[in-house]
């Protein structure tokens, strides 16, 4: 497997903080106060003073707040949900982790299924924008690989892991290859390599030479790795870290000269999880594409990301699962928008199955409306589903489209077709993705778009909030905007009433 090791193309694992008990307890704050002002950011600070993690500057007689501001991104990184603009708004998984406060068992699972939604492209997270991979994902894999004895060195992740831009099923078995050979040489040998492969930053080369830059690149990663995301990861129960006294050097950081220890240390998942992590490889695979930013907009990549929330969860946790049922059925609208992506449906007819399944959460997600009933029609000249809005006793149509590459010209005729013969008042199209002559097709017609992301996160925010839905909002929405795509008036919407101001 052929990696590119350069200091821009490696992984970067945010590090601002390294103990999982101050990233819950920042995010309880900003859940219970339902912002970030001075004195959120002084319960905070004064935590951090007490047990010895920071000491504030002092800046007319208040307490530096940057410092504290900074954890909003790790909250960012570890998907307990995502900021736009001021905002910050959490995850359905970020919700429910912290309901869970009282069940360590439960929270370890919650949180390793947080990671594996954590994908590179990240919104809150600067590697490379051509890495396309879910990064912990592979982690997990490659713990359970028995060829490697379920277990990785921190020499292993910093060599190979961390250059990994994609992965498939042949990639993953050479880069498994790879790892045994450099496992088999002396810790000599590995170090050399490290420190001939020239993957200083450009600065650091001019200012300090190749050799001290590609010290310090190496240093600074040990530095992500062991000092930080590692931490986390033990302190939640999700791997065990072995570490031992076999120092393998002493890494001098920056012109400074800061010291990091890199040891002959390893890691191994919890016996408990592996079940879980191989239930969740059967239908959430390492090599899946993840999510991509490219032609829709920021609001619209962020609830993809952070909408993911599989129901296969609650095989582990101790919840009862009707006490979410409702939400599960929003999520899966996320789930199966992009499994039919995944798979490509322009191969398939409009009878398709993962076409259909797309459909059947579409019609489950307008059920969650109080005042609203719908079913599932498709096939031939018709709807894909058909929902009537209760109060006023009038129909509308609802049509999927999801496929692998943004879809072009919009057959508003035949839309309108399928709408007259449900004497519909007007379609709502939902798909992800679109070219940009798609706005001007609906442009004077009675149809609006909707990604199926902004509009899961609409539905979750207001049951979770408000355990009930009304569809009036949305209905004024549609008959205000009709011919346009009101996916940002809808995000905006979810953000101004369920967000934290941070």
């Amino acid at each position: 497997m052929k990696l590119i090791r350069e200091s821009n193309n490696a992984w970067i694992i945010n590090k601002h903080i390294n103990d999982v008990n101050l990233l819950i307890l920042y995010a309880k704050i900003l859940k219970k106060n339902n912002s970030l002002n001075q004195n959120d950011v002084e319960e905070f600070t004064n935590y951090l003073k007490n047990i010895g993690q920071y000491r504030p500057r002092w800046s007319h007689r208040q307490i530096n707040i940057t410092t504290a501001m900074n954890k909003v991104s790790e909250l960012c990184f570890y998907m307990f949900g995502y900021k736009q603009n001021n905002s910050f708004i959490f995850s359905p998984l970020g919700n429910l982790f912290l309901e869970q406060e009282l069940e360590s068992k439960n929270q370890m699972y919650i949180f390793t299924t947080m990671l594996w939604g954590l994908q590179f492209k990240h919104p809150h997270n600067s590697t490379n924008h051509l890495f396309s991979i879910y990064p912990i994902r592979l982690v997990f894999k490659l713990l359970t690989e028995k060829e490697l004895d379920f277990k990785l060195y921190t020499t292993e992740v910093l060599y190979f892991i961390y250059f990994v831009r994609t992965i498939n099923k042949s990639k993953y078995e050479d880069l498994v290859k790879e790892i045994k050979r450099f496992r088999s040489l002396s810790k000599e040998k590995k170090l050399k390599l490290m420190m001939e492969s020239h993957v200083g930053r450009l600065a650091n080369i001019d200012s300090l030479g190749y050799k001290k830059a590609t010290e310090t690149f190496w240093a600074n990663k040990t530095h992500e790795w062991d000092y930080y995301f590692r931490k986390v990861l033990e302190q939640i129960g999700i791997i065990s870290s072995h570490n031992n006294d076999d120092l393998i050097s002493v890494l001098h950081q920056g012109a400074k000269e800061t010291r990091r220890y890199l040891y002959n240390n390893f890691i191994t998942l919890n016996t408990k999880l592996k079940e879980y992590i191989l239930h969740l490889e059967s239908s959430y695979s390492f090599t899946d594409v993840p999510i991509q930013k490219d032609g829709i907009l920021e609001s619209d990549f962020k609830a993809e990301v952070y909408g993911f929330f599989p129901k296969i969860l609650f095989n582990y946790i101790d919840v009862k699962i009707e006490d979410y049922k409702e939400i599960l059925v929003v999520n899966q609208i996320i789930d199966k928008s992009l499994n039919q992506v995944r798979e490509d449906i322009n191969s398939l007819s409009v009878q398709g199955e993962k076409h259909a399944e797309f459909e059947f959460a579409l019609r489950d997600g307008f059920k969650t409306f109080n005042d609203i009933t719908a079913e599932r029609v498709g096939g031939p000249g018709k709807t894909d589903v058909e929902c009537l809005y209760i109060q006023i006793n009038k129909s509308f149509a609802v049509e999927a489209k999801a496929t692998k590459n943004s879809f072009g010209r919009l057959q508003t005729g035949r839309l309108k077709e399928h709408r007259e013969g449900i004497n519909g008042m007007y379609t709502i199209l939902i798909t992800p993705k679109y070219q940009p002559v798609v706005e001007r097709d609906i442009i004077g017609e009675e149809i609006v778009i909707l990604k199926p992301a902004i509009f899961s996160e609409y539905i979750y925010n207001n049951l979770y909030q408000q355990k009930s839905i009304s569809f009036e909002e949305l209905h004024k929405i549609i008959l205000n905007n009709l011919g346009k795509d009101i996916s940002r008036k809808i995000s905006e919407l979810t953000l101004e009433r369920f967000s934290i101001s941070a």
